[in-house]
Parts: structure tokens; C-alpha cells; sequence
């Protein structure tokens, strides 16, 4: 099988609290983020709806929502109805993303239907793990309980995952740890590029 992969040299772990800073990000604020469109399948809603159960523990907890989409509006209004303020942040498109991922404690996937899911495996590159919706092609990206936590899509449940693996710092290190060997062994762009070459000279010698 091919899969989608990532160039990992240009994936360089760094520290979350350097990467907090270089974005003007108070490094002792514990910081969750979901990357990509901003689109009812992407499930951003559902991590503004739980995010005062966050706050409930961690007052200062930011979420940062990168990307645009057709869901923008409907996210800045759900966030105002619920008085988050300035704890749910709005990075709008960002050309390079990977700065956003660094700055993440914790990276959320709560999508609604998902493919392979890119963002985990650059999430994941990036040493950071991942609290994902048990969907699609997410359970091949994400190891369950080694690499992060693939959850059923409820607010709550995510919110509560994100308190837990907030508060355990050797364990979220771990999981980023297993997270970049994951991506090296299953999703380098180098080794896909290697089996896409098998697969079609298998090709060509059976035609």
C-alpha cells in the first residue's frame, strides 16, 4: 500500500515552549490546536464546544484554530455565545502551518469523516500527539494510546482527554516520540516514493 507521506528532515522538533514564544503565545498557557479548513467535517465546533469545560480547570488554556472556510463566522459566533473571549484564537490561513503545530500541547482532529489525515501525520512529525475522532482513515494515522488518543466525537470527552494529557507532560513526550518514529516508519515521503516505484514496475512487468 501507498501512503501519503512528509519530507521528515524538513520537520524539526522544537521545544513547545520556544514555539509558544515565537508566536506571542504565553509558553505556561496550555495550548490545543486543530489545523486545516474550517468546515462543519473538520469539527472545530465541537472543541469550541467544550472548551469551557477546559477552561472550568485550566483558565488560561488556549485553543488555536488555524485555517479559513466556510465555518468561520459560525465559529467566532458560537465562541462569542459562549463568552471564550480571547481563549479560543482565530490564526486565520497560514502558508506555513508547522509553527502552529509546534506551539500545540496537543493537537485535536475532531473530524466528522476524515482521510488519512495529513495534519495528524505532520502533528505527529512534529513530536506532538494527537487527540483524534475515531474516523476514517484516522485510525491508520494515529496509534491509539502510543501516539495519542482516538476518541468518539463528543465535546466532553475531547475536553477531558485534553485536561489528562495536559496535566502529564512525560506521557504527552512519549506519545510525540512514538508519534515522529510512526511517521518515519509508515509515512516518510522517501519510503512511499520507494513502493509507489515498486508498484508500478510491477505494473509493467505484468502488462
Amino acid at each position: 500500500m501507498v501512503r501519503n507521506g512528509v519530507a521528515l528532515e524538513q520537520y524539526t522538533p522544537v521545544p513547545v515552549e520556544d514555539a509558544k514564544r515565537a508566536l506571542h503565545l504565553d509558553p505556561g498557557w496550555p495550548v490545543a490546536g486543530i489545523v486545516g479548513r474550517l468546515a462543519p467535517e473538520k469539527g472545530q465546533a465541537l472543541a469550541v464546544e467544550g472548551w469551557p469545560r477546559v477552561l472550568a480547570k485550566q483558565p488560561e488554556a488556549r485553543l488555536l484554530l488555524v485555517g479559513d472556510g466556510e465555518d468561520a463566522l459560525t465559529l467566532s459566533d458560537q465562541a462569542e455565545a459562549l463568552g471564550l473571549g480571547d481563549r479560543v484564537i482565530f490564526a486565520g490561513f497560514q502558508a506555513d502551518p508547522l509553527p502552529y503545530f509546534a506551539a500545540c500541547d496537543v493537537v485535536l482532529m475532531p473530524s466528522r469523516r476524515e482521510g488519512l489525515g495529513l495534519a495528524a501525520i505532520e502533528a505527529m512529525a512534529l513530536e506532538r500527539p494527537v487527540l483524534a475522532a475515531n474516523v476514517g482513515g484516522l485510525p491508520e494515522a494515529v496509534g491509539d494510546g502510543e501516539t495519542g488518543l482516538l476518541l468518539p466525537g463528543d465535546a466532553a470527552i475531547f475536553a477531558d482527554a485534553f485536561l489528562t494529557l495536559y496535566a502529564d507532560p512525560a506521557r504527552r513526550a512519549a506519545m510525540g516520540r512514538a508519534g515522529r518514529a510512526r511517521v518515519a516508519a509508515h509515512f516518510n515521503a522517501e519510503t512511499q516514493f520507494a513502493r509507489l516505484r515498486e508498484v508500478l514496475a510491477d505494473a509493467a512487468n505484468a502488462a
